[in-house]
C-alpha cells in the first residue's frame, strides 16, 4: 500500500523509482529485437517468403485444381484474420486514421478485382484457373494490407522494409536452387525452345530456361534484374553482415538467371539503375521521382528513336520473331504496340474501366500478333509487352491514372528517406520497374511478381511510424510495470 506524506502527495515506492530504467531497458530490447512476440516473427517471415509461397504450387502436380492452390495461402489467410481481429478492437477515431492512407490501395484492389471478374465471367476463358489467379492475387494483397495497416514503431517498419527487399533475393535464390535440384513446372511454356543469345556469346550453348516458379521467361528475367538492383545496393551499402551476404548470393543468382533467360533488357535496365544509385541520393532522386508521371511517354519516345537510328543498331537489342512478316525490331514490340494503339483509337466506354484480366484475348487484340509467339503455350493470351498499354487493356484509363498516382506518391516519399538503406533500395527497385515497363508488362495484373513487390513497397511508405507506440503498448508487454 502506498504511504501519504504530510503534504498530501504520494511517497515513491521502489517500483516507481525503477520505472524509468525499466522503460529504457525495454526500448533497448525493442531496438535489438523489433518483434517482441512470436506472431510478429511469423508475420515477418511470411512477408519475406510471400512471393515464393504464392508461386510454389506451379512446380507441383494438380495446379489446375483451385483447392490445391489455396492450401499454399492458408498461412497468409491465418495472419490476415488475426490482424483483422486486432484492428477491429481499435477505437473508431484511431482506426480511421490508420485506414485513411490506404484508401487508394483499396480502390486499386476493387478495380483489379473487377478486371478479374470480367475474365472469370467470360465463357471463352478458363474461368476456374483465372478465379484461382484472382484469389491468389487478392488475398496476398490483402495480407500485405493487414500487415501495414497495423500501427508500427520505426524499428518494426524498418525491419519490414528490409524484409520486402529480402523477399526479392530469396525468391530468386530459391528458384536457382530448385533449378539445380531438377524441379520443373507441370507444363511447358514453349513447344520449341529458343537459344539463349547471351549464354552463347559466353561460349555456353543452351536454350532459354523457364525457371521452376516463373510465370514466363521474360517476366522472371525482369524480376532477376530487380534482384540485381537490390543485391548490389545491399552489397555496397548495408552494414549488417547477413544482408551483405544476401546481396552477394542474390547478385550471383540474378546474373545467372538473366543469362539463362536471355533477358537482355533486364540486364541493361538493371545496369543503368545500379549506376544511377551511385550518385548522391538527394541529387538524383530530385529528377527520378517523376519518372512514373512521365512513363506514358516512354513507348512513344522509343518508337521515335528507333525510327531514327540505323537498323543495324536496333537489331542488337532484337531477337528474330516467329513471324517473318512482322517487324522484328526489339523482338516485334513495335508491331504489338501498333496493334494495341489501333484498337484504342476507336473510343468505347469500356476503355474507362478496361477489358479485364487478359482482356487482349477477349477482344481479339492479341490474335493479331499471336503469330509472334507461335511456339509459346497459349499465344492468344500474350500481353502488350509494355506497362502502360497492358494496364490500359486490363483496367482502362482509370487504372492507368490510379497506378501513376500511386507510383508518383511512393517515389516522392521514398526520395525523402536519404538515410534509410531499405527505403533507398525500394526507390531504385521501383525506378527499375518503370524502365523495364517500357518493353515488358510489369506492374500489371498479368505480371504477378512485380505487381506484388510494388504493392508491398506502396503500402510500406503509406504509413508513418508511431514513435509514441513504445511507451503505450510494447513496454507493458515486455516489462510489466506495477503501480
Amino acid at each position: 500500500m502506498r504511504k501519504l506524506n504530510l503534504s498530501g502527495g504520494n511517497v515513491k515506492t521502489s517500483n516507481d523509482r525503477l520505472r524509468p530504467f525499466k522503460i529504457l531497458f525495454a526500448k533497448i530490447q525493442l531496438i535489438k529485437y523489433p518483434y517482441p512476440d512470436e506472431f510478429s516473427k511469423i508475420e515477418y517471415l511470411t512477408l519475406v517468403f510471400s512471393l515464393l509461397l504464392y508461386r510454389l504450387p506451379v512446380i507441383l502436380p494438380f495446379i489446375q485444381f483451385l483447392i490445391f492452390r489455396l492450401v499454399f495461402l492458408l498461412l497468409l489467410f491465418w495472419i490476415t484474420i488475426i490482424n483483422i481481429k486486432k484492428i477491429i478492437h481499435i477505437p473508431f477515431s484511431e482506426l480511421d486514421q490508420q485506414l485513411r492512407p490506404h484508401f487508394l490501395f483499396v480502390i486499386y484492389l476493387l478495380l483489379g478485382s473487377y478486371a478479374f471478374c470480367q475474365s472469370v465471367a467470360n465463357p471463352d476463358f478458363p474461368s476456374f484457373f483465372f478465379l484461382g489467379d484472382w484469389i491468389g492475387w487478392f488475398f496476398t494483397a490483402l495480407f500485405f494490407l493487414s500487415v501495414f495497416v497495423r500501427r508500427r514503431t520505426k524499428h518494426e517498419l524498418d525491419h519490414l522494409r528490409e524484409g520486402i527487399c529480402l523477399s526479392i533475393i530469396i525468391y530468386i535464390v530459391a528458384n536457382v536452387i530448385l533449378y539445380f535440384l531438377g524441379a520443373q513446372q507441370d507444363y511447358d511454356f514453349y513447344f520449341k525452345q529458343v537459344t539463349a543469345v547471351m549464354a552463347r556469346s559466353l561460349g555456353i550453348y543452351i536454350n532459354r530456361v523457364v525457371f521452376p516458379t516463373a510465370p514466363g521467361i521474360n517476366s522472371f528475367g525482369i524480376i532477376a534484374g530487380a534482384g540485381a538492383v537490390v543485391s548490389t545496393i545491399f552489397l555496397i551499402s548495408q552494414k549488417k553482415m547477413f544482408l551483405r551476404l544476401s546481396g552477394f548470393f542474390g547478385l550471383l543468382s540474378s546474373i545467372f538467371v538473366m543469362i539463362l533467360t536471355d533477358s537482355r533488357g533486364a540486364l541493361v535496365y538493371g545496369l543503368i539503375v545500379v549506376l544511377l544509385s551511385l550518385f548522391p541520393y538527394q541529387a538524383i532522386t530530385r529528377y527520378l521521382r517523376w519518372s512514373g508521371t512521365v512513363s506514358p511517354l516512354f513507348p512513344f519516345a522509343v518508337m521515335t528513336v528507333l525510327g531514327i537510328i540505323p537498323t543495324s543498331i536496333s537489331n542488337t537489342f532484337s531477337r528474330p520473331t516467329a513471324n517473318p512478316l512482322s517487324n522484328s525490331i526489339i523482338s516485334g514490340r513495335l508491331f504489338i504496340w501498333d496493334v494495341v494503339l489501333d484498337y484504342f483509337r476507336t473510343f468505347n466506354l469500356s476503355h474507362f474501366t478496361g477489358l479485364g484480366y487478359r482482356g487482349q484475348a477477349a477482344v481479339d487484340i492479341s490474335s493479331r500478333y499471336s503469330s509472334l509467339f507461335k511456339f509459346a503455350y497459349a499465344p492468344e493470351f500474350a500481353g502488350a509487352h509494355n506497362q502502360i498499354f497492358q494496364t490500359l487493356i486490363e483496367t482502362g484509363y482509370s487504372g492507368i491514372l490510379l497506378v501513376l498516382i500511386a507510383i508518383t506518391i511512393t517515389l516522392y516519399r521514398l526520395s525523402r528517406e536519404e538515410h534509410d538503406i531499405a527505403g533507398k533500395t525500394m526507390f531504385f527497385v521501383l525506378i527499375y520497374f518503370i524502365f523495364a515497363g517500357i518493353t515488358e508488362s510489369v506492374l500489371t495484373l498479368e505480371s504477378f511478381e512485380s505487381t506484388l513487390i510494388f504493392l508491398m513497397i506502396w503500402l510500406s511508405v503509406s504509413v508513418k511510424p508511431q514513435e509514441n507506440l513504445i511507451e503505450r503498448t510494447e513496454i507493458c508487454d515486455i516489462v510489466p510495470i506495477s503501480n
